[in-house]
């Protein structure tokens, strides 16, 4: 993403150690994230959420892989370009070897006096741990979490993985600002990686960490809000329709000013003739061109304020 810039030498300390994750070169997983990014969701994205929980955690690594048609549309020039990533490519095999095999063994053998215990928790079950963290974010946050800056999309903030992810599962944020070196923007949002980049810079080891403005991201929130009231409403208005429904045939039903029937003078004239001759202590008036019939209503001014607008336009009084 291209969030930060740093000198020569820490990007080959990075590309070296990287490799140690074995979770593939940088080249083949950062076109594979920005696929992800450019086609969230759809059948090419390589971690397609919508395909279930499996599919995107770690299904998808057995599978043959549909976004092969896309590769050439996301760019990876400036990766190439790059003298650190261009050596990782070239010596990923031996770096994983020497990362993942002999290195784990001489730690074991020099720490815990085994190399095969060595082997076996600095190898093989540390990797597991880091790969998981990683294959969370792409499953867990895509399904379980909350949606404070875009709530049209899968992912999600999950705050209960972001200690093991280092703060990456602080994912809503990121996919919408995507070049923020935070994921986790809050005060106490535990993004790790960002208090790491934030020391580094102070260090001068990294430099120009990139961050959106501030309006920004207060807009993209408030958008959110805006959309959840809005659904709200929308629930709130079936409901009225719902319940409407079921007071039809009472005295509390209240139509749709479109399904009224239309009448003229005449027309409502006749209409509180025919009720009179059922209830001679009939009430009918109009107020804004709708016809009331309050006839059984309780005014808490008495039935003589109501009786006195019958048959009459009661508009300018209420």
């Amino acid at each position: 993403h291209r969030s930060y810039e740093t000198s020569i030498y820490f990007e080959y300390f990075l590309a070296i150690f990287g490799a140690s994750s074995w979770q593939g070169s940088i080249l083949w997983w950062v076109q594979r994230h920005r696929i992800h990014h450019r086609f969230t969701d759809t059948e090419y994205d390589p971690y397609n959420s919508t395909r279930g929980f499996f599919y995107s955690h770690y299904g998808w690594l057995f599978e043959k892989p549909k976004y092969n048609p896309k590769m050439d549309i996301v760019s990876v020039k400036d990766l190439k370009a790059n003298k650190a990533v261009r050596f990782q490519q070239k010596y990923y095999p031996h770096l994983v070897i020497f990362f993942g095999f002999i290195v784990p063994i001489y730690l074991g053998k020099y720490t815990i006096n085994s190399g095969y215990l060595g082997f076996l928790f600095i190898g093989c079950l540390s990797r597991v741990i880091s790969w998981n963290s990683i294959f969370f974010v792409n499953s867990y946050c895509h399904w379980k979490g909350n949606r404070a800056y875009d709530n049209t999309i899968s992912a999600r903030t999950n705050l209960f993985l972001a200690i093991w992810s280092l703060g990456e599962s602080c994912h809503n944020y990121h996919h919408i600002f995507l070049k923020d070196y935070r994921h986790g923007i809050e005060k106490f949002d535990p993004d790790v990686t960002k208090i790491i980049l934030y020391i580094f810079e102070k260090l001068k080891i990294v430099r120009n960490l990139f961050t959106y403005d501030e309006h920004v991201i207060k807009e993209a929130k408030l958008n959110v809000k805006i959309n959840e009231m809005e659904k709200k409403v929308l629930e709130l208005k079936k409901q009225k329709k719902d319940n409407n429904k079921k007071l039809k045939n009472t005295p509390y039903y209240s139509p749709s000013i479109k399904d009224l029937p239309q009448m003229n003078h005449d027309d409502f004239l006749n209409y509180c003739h025919q009720y009179e001759e059922d209830n001679k202590k009939s009430i009918i008036f109009i107020i804004d061109s709708i016809i009331y019939n309050v006839t059984h209503f309780n005014h808490p001014g008495g039935q003589p304020i109501l009786k006195a607008y019958h048959k009459k336009d009661a508009s300018k009084i209420y």
